[in-house]
């Protein structure tokens, strides 16, 4: 049974040996690029991560703020306790761990196997795990008469679990993991036998039913590859069309996409959608992804295209891994190539795709201009245009509209999507080679076989240079009816080979041909051609009265030829021996002039209706034949029901899926048949064409999951598993691989008991050709030998298997085989130990061991332990293999030896000691100035402190190394102690003699107060202190005075003061001071200082008196507050009528200050009487002199005088008429005559009017004024009078 959702990054797995470096409950440990997987005996626990992300991270992206995981676990329900877990092709590389401080899991040589085996996980049931196409893999193994059922699997930690299609689904966090329907199988006379064999799931607990009967009294097999199969991932609607290989397996896809959000790779030739027509729809651009040999993930992925609408036919990939695209195309301004063959659009008529809706004259795809066939070349980074050109003429190219979008016509669409196949090749220096339709008269030619069209639709064919800069061959092919090309392929010689439709009853053929003559309705037909001068060389029809058509063309080794086509009559079976089922597909072989036929047969699912329409064939080297095709999607009608299953991966359809075959060559038998689809949409391509590879794997092109579905199967860690457009299609694409040698040995227990051989039994898929290598010599060449061997030890046993036809790579397979003797247990490794050291134990004759006692011991399993016991043990081996269970014992000894050194001692410099040391029966002595090294007792005379260390060697060889350590003193203490010491009344000091070892001091009246040579010293009177140390170089004696004085000083100056007054502070009696707190000080530091604080403020002074001793005193500076007083609010006033102010203050001394008349300046109410805007102060002066001031500002309202009369005479008195006014903020003047004509205006009101009008006197008279004005108090009046004018 595969488990499909694990692709492998390595060639194989690599299942590492739990030695103690991770927990013990471990046995193996598979490192994989999706997370890590942990082997224990009875369950399998997986650590899955969102691999991306995490390599992001590594490689410095911080976008990345979560990286999401998830842990489950598959528990064998039921399974032995015993179980066994073996490593087997043990690889010559290993793993060295260094874990962290705990030296016990620091591991090395961990050997690393690249297969596991669980033998006897329940009785009679192996499961093997190993890797086959870079997919990790078991096989459940049932050995002769066991029930296969017992085998039983309970996942926990899984959101949900379920059986889709056979296959089982784990839901887990980070999507979905898949393993595939399961196959078995037995070999039985070397023949590989399918037995029928579903999952069954009941309480989240997965079995095998098996389906069908089985010998059981041989082993049975529960095993698919389905090396991946991916949706693209685009936003949006996406049909998938084309696709192709590289060498090295990558799978190239060609898809059209409605607009934006199809992926695309940084750096790729077009990030962005060019643009398209039709109703319904955006229209479309080619789409191009490069997908990895695993599917999961992009190499490069691009948009390709114009203005208007593009469709992918056919791709096909040079030896340089340079892509080449044909397709057709509605935009002239698809991107083409400086010096390629045209790079102008050539046109042609309206062409639409798919009527919308249905029975319209709308399509969803239109190309208003017609078409022209295109073909690109990519470079192997998918960023640049290598090549690319227009090939076509006035009319429409590159697509078939023989019968368009009526499928049930008797025209050549016959299938939906016939409108566009075609096909792409090329031959080994690069040139391609093209088959296609045209209505262009004037199609490009070059040495045609044919140079004008026949009818109203031709098949065409033509071969363009590597860089697509000129055209090599061109010719139409076609009567007088219509034709169309749909496959190209190259013979042995480069000559192409060409198929496809016609309904011209002229169609030219050769006079040799298999068939000169038309048949009536629709018939297929192939040509070969020499395109190096244009010559026909063969051409025939292929059918009978019905319907005839040939999809694809194929070349065997031999040159002979090979159709795939659909029919709707019985078609012929021959040779009678060649296998047939009833269908409308057909194989046809013709010899290489197409002369005559030598194989022909058919095969569907017995209706001759339509059953799948062709998408991909292949004839191996070997002359295996190949076919993909799908049926179920409307208009066309076709089913995939009822075709005929052979070794099925997905026996199960809903008619509307994928089929896909092979057949054994000569088609003799069918070898393969399987559905590839999901359980509801329905698999289609859009027209294209998609390839095998020589080797039998497809690689194919799906519209999948239309509708916006995700039912598409998909293998796990692809590079979509979902279809990302909302109610649309997606590009699918798969790589399947149907034929293949899968090499695999079974054994009934993978060790033998001399003198037992050993029963290797074939379970290899594939090949009939066997070599065994047996690891000691000998070898066979039998399908399942017997061999014994003569000696114990591990063999690599290989087989490698083979086809007689080399049709198929061999495969090779490798077990390690263990050969094992009854009862030889034992143990190796010192048995005396000296005490502080470890003895390695080393065990033989087992393959799994226990040790005990454990406590002194690294490990309590393992062929290799680490003891360090502290006394003398006894250590007991259990030794277990297959064969037997054996213990042996080990007594490791640690003696008890004694022995003394001097003790550490000081001495005085130029001294001399002798050292001693006891129990050893030689020394070794290491240090300086020492005389006899190698002496018990050597004489040292250090000039400096040193350590003399020894190594005692003990009389049973065991070493221990001591040291002494000698202090050496250079002359008497040198006690340095000041005479005299200051001390103030009441305080202390510490006295400190960092220079001294060891002091003694007195008096001492409190032992606290002394600590190592250093005292506290603490006296209200005048003392004497005396200190005394001694070395081993002799004593001194030294003592210190302490004076004790008291402290002096006294502060004055306490004062009140007015806020922003100053205040001098005074202290005496000291020769420093230091005043605090420093704020609004003229100085900090004299015995006086001025102080201006803004709030009351109790200042200290400290006072140093000449003996260094200091006190502090206060002085008060008290900040009186301002009176309070308030002068009023400001007003207004009329000009000329008096008015009191109303001040208020809470000083008793007050007066007001002014420029104007007031009738009492010391009274809060004096009366007042400006003629002008005057301010008015209140000044209040408290008892302490403290004086405060507010202010009243008195505005006059504004006020107007107009005199009634003036004499404009010049005499210089009353000359003009003048307006006074006062506190006027603005003003305007009118003067009229009594017929209300205006006479004068101003705005100003220092202007006056001279009595002219027009610069003429006025006539003696009465004159209208008006007047308008606003005052400073936003008083706005308007006024009107008569003024008289007299001489």
């Amino acid at each position: 049974m595969s488990i499909s959702n694990l692709t492998y990054s390595q060639n194989k797995p690599q299942f590492i040996k739990n030695k103690g470096q991770i927990h013990t409950n471990i046995n193996f440990k598979l490192e994989h690029q999706a997370g890590n997987i942990y082997f224990e005996k009875n369950r399998i626990k997986y650590d899955l991560y969102e691999k991306d992300k995490i390599n992001a991270v590594r490689h410095g992206d911080t976008n990345y703020r979560n990286i999401y995981g998830h842990r489950f676990e598959g528990l064998f329900i039921g399974s032995n306790e015993d179980v066994v877990i073996i490593g087997k092709e043990k690889i010559s590389s290993y793993q060295n761990y260094f874990i962290g401080e705990d030296t016990s899991k620091w591991q090395s040589f961990v050997p690393i196997f690249n297969e596991l085996i669980y033998v006897n996980i329940y009785s009679g049931i192996d499961v093997k795990y190993f890797s086959e196409g870079g997919k990790l893999k078991y096989d459940v193994i049932v050995h002769p008469n066991t029930n296969p059922e017992k085998f039983k699997i309970k996942y926990s930690g899984i959101d949900s679990t379920y059986i889709k299609s056979g296959h089982l689904i784990l839901k887990t966090s980070l999507g979905n993991v898949i393993e595939q329907a399961p196959i078995a199988y037995q070999i039985i006379n070397g023949k590989k036998i399918i037995i029928p064999c579903i999952f069954q799931l009941k309480d989240d607990v997965i079995n095998f039913k098996i389906k069908g009967k089985y010998d059981k009294s041989q082993e049975l097999i529960i095993d698919p590859i389905l090396i991946f199969s991916t949706f693209s991932g685009s936003g949006a609607n996406n049909w998938g069309e084309t696709a192709t290989y590289d060498e090295t397996g990558h799978l190239y896809a060609g898809s059209i996409a409605f607009g934006t959000g199809y992926v695309v790779t940084l750096g790729a030739y077009d990030m962005f959608f060019d643009g398209g027509v039709g109703f319904g729809s955006t229209g479309t651009d080619i789409c191009i992804s490069k997908f990895s040999t695993n599917g999961d993930s992009l190499k490069y992925s691009t948009y390709l295209g114009g203005n208007g609408n593009e469709n992918p036919h056919s791709l096909v990939v040079n030896n340089n891994d340079e892509l080449f695209v044909l397709g057709s195309t509605g935009s002239a301004d698809f991107p083409t190539t400086a010096n390629s063959y045209d790079t102008s659009f050539n046109g042609g008529d309206f062409f639409g795709f798919i009527n919308y809706q249905t029975s319209s004259t709308s399509h969803y795809l239109e190309y208003p201009n017609g078409t022209d066939i295109i073909v690109t070349k990519f470079s192997a980074d998918g960023t640049n245009l290598l090549g690319s050109t227009f090939i076509g003429g006035t009319k429409n190219d590159g697509i078939n509209e023989s019968g368009a979008n009526n499928y049930s016509g008797n025209l050549l669409c016959h299938f939906y999507a016939d409108e566009y196949r075609g096909e792409i090749t090329l031959d080994d220096a690069g040139n391609c080679y093209v088959a296609s339709s045209s209505s262009s008269l004037d199609f490009p030619l070059q040495n045609p076989e044919q140079n004008t069209i026949g009818g109203m639709q031709d098949a065409v064919a033509f071969k363009m240079d590597p860089n697509l800069s000129s055209l090599m061959w061109s010719t139409f092919l076609g009567g007088s009816n219509d034709d169309a090309g749909y496959s190209i392929q190259l013979n042995n010689s480069n000559f192409p080979l060409l198929s496809g439709g016609t309904l011209s009853s002229d169609f030219s053929t050769t006079s040799n041909a298999l068939n000169s003559n038309y048949s009536g309705n629709i018939d297929g037909f192939v040509r070969k051609y020499n395109s190096l001068n244009g010559n026909l060389l063969a051409s025939t029809y292929l059918g009978d009265s019905g319907y005839n058509q040939s999809y694809f063309v194929q070349v065997d080794l031999n040159n002979d030829i090979y159709l795939f086509g659909l029919t709707n009559t019985t078609y012929p079976v021959f040779p009678t021996s060649t296998y047939s089922s009833v269908g409308s597909q057909f194989i046809h072989k013709l010899d290489s002039n197409l002369s005559s036929t030598l194989m022909t047969t058919s095969f569907g699912n017995g209706t001759l209706a339509r059953n799948i329409t062709p998408s991909a064939f292949l004839v191996s080297d070997c002359g295996l034949i190949y076919i993909s095709g799908w049926g179920g999607l409307s208009p066309t009608g076709g089913s995939t029901n009822n075709m005929p299953i052979v070794n099925a991966l997905q026996p199960n359809t809903d008619g509307k899926d994928f089929y896909l075959a092979v057949f054994s060559q000569d088609m003799q038998s069918q070898i393969y048949g399987s559905f590839f689809g999901g359980g509801t949409s329905k698999e289609h391509v859009d027209g294209g064409t998609s390839r095998f590879d020589k080797n039998g794997k497809i690689y194919q092109a799906v519209c999948a999951g239309c509708q916006g579905l995700s039912d598409f199967p998909t293998t796990p860690n692809v590079y979509s598993s979902i279809n990302g457009a909302n109610n649309g299609c997606n590009l699918g694409a798969f790589k399947f691989d149907l034929e293949t040698i899968s090499a695999s040995i079974s054994l009934p227990s993978y060790y033998s008991c001399l003198p037992s051989s050993c029963n290797f039994t074939n379970l290899s898929q594939g090949g009939n050709q066997y070599f065994w290598d047996f690891g000691d010599g000998n070898t066979s060449n039998l399908p399942d030998p017997y061999h014994t061997y003569s000696d114990t030890g591990t063999y690599s046993v290989t087989l490698i298997v083979s086809d007689t036809g080399n049709c198929v790579i061999p495969d090779t397979s490798n077990v390690l085989v263990d050969i094992y003797e009854v009862n030889n247990a034992a143990v190796n490794g010192d048995s005396v130990l000296c005490p502080g050291t470890t003895v390695t134990l080393n065990a033989y004759g087992g393959t799994q061991f226990t040790w005990s006692p454990s406590n002194s011991l690294s490990s309590s399993f393992g062929s290799q332990v680490v003891a360090n016991p502290t006394n003398s043990t006894t250590y007991m081996l259990i030794a277990e293999d297959s064969c037997s269970i054996d213990t042996a014992y080990f007594v490791v000894s640690i003696p008890n030896d004694i022995f003394y050194t001097s003790n550490d001692t000081t001495i005085c410099k130029e001294d001399s000691l002798f050292l001693n040391a006891i129990g050893g029966t030689t020394y070794r002595w290491s240090g300086v100035n020492i005389v006899n090294v190698d002496s018990a007792n050597p004489l040292v005379n250090p000039q400096q402190n040193s350590t003399y260390y020894v190594d005692i060697t003990a009389p049973n060889g065991c070493v221990y190394t001591d040291s002494v350590n000698i202090d050496v003193d250079i002359s008497i203490p040198n006690i340095i102690l000041q005479d005299t010491l200051n001390l103030c009344f009441g305080d202390s000091t510490l006295i400190t003699l960092t220079n001294l070892n060891n002091a003694i001091w007195s008096p001492v009246s409190n032992p606290n107060d002394t600590s190592g040579t250093n005292i506290w010293v603490k006296s209200d009177s005048n003392s004497t202190y005396y200190v005394i140390s001694e070395n081993a170089c002799g004593q001194s004696v030294d003592s210190v005075l302490a004076l004790v004085f008291g402290y002096s000083g006294s502060a004055f100056g306490d004062t009140a003061i007015c806020l922003g007054d100053t205040a001098e502070i005074y202290a005496q009696d000291g020769i420093d001071y230091y005043w605090y707190p420093n704020i609004n000080l003229s100085n900090n530091d004299s015995n006086w200082t001025y102080a201006f604080p803004l709030q009351s403020t109790n200042y200290k002074v400290i006072i140093e008196n000449d003996y260094g001793c200091k006190d502090t005193f206060s002085i008060a500076v008290n900040v009186a507050s301002e009176p309070y007083i308030n002068a009023g609010l400001d007003f207004w006033m009329y000009y000329g009528e008096p008015i009191n102010l109303n001040g208020n203050t809470s000083a008793s001394n007050f007066y007001w200050e002014s420029s104007g008349w007031i009738s009492c300046p010391t009274c809060l109410q004096p009366q007042i009487n400006p003629t002008e805007t005057t301010q008015y102060i209140l000044v209040a002066v408290d008892s302490l002199g403290c004086i405060s001031s507010d202010t009243t500002l008195v505005s006059i309202k504004g006020s107007i005088f107009v005199p009634n009369t003036f004499t404009p005479n010049n005499d210089g008195n009353n000359d003009v008429f003048e307006i006074k006014g006062e506190n006027i903020k603005s003003f305007e003047l009118w003067i009229y005559n009594r017929w209300g004509e205006k006479l004068y205006y101003t705005n100003e009101i220092n202007n006056y009017w001279d009595g002219k009008y027009l610069g003429n006197k006025c006539k003696i008279d009465s004159y209208i004024w008006v007047i308008e004005y606003l005052d400073y108090n936003q008083n706005y009046k308007s006024l009107k009078g008569h003024v008289n004018l007299i001489e």
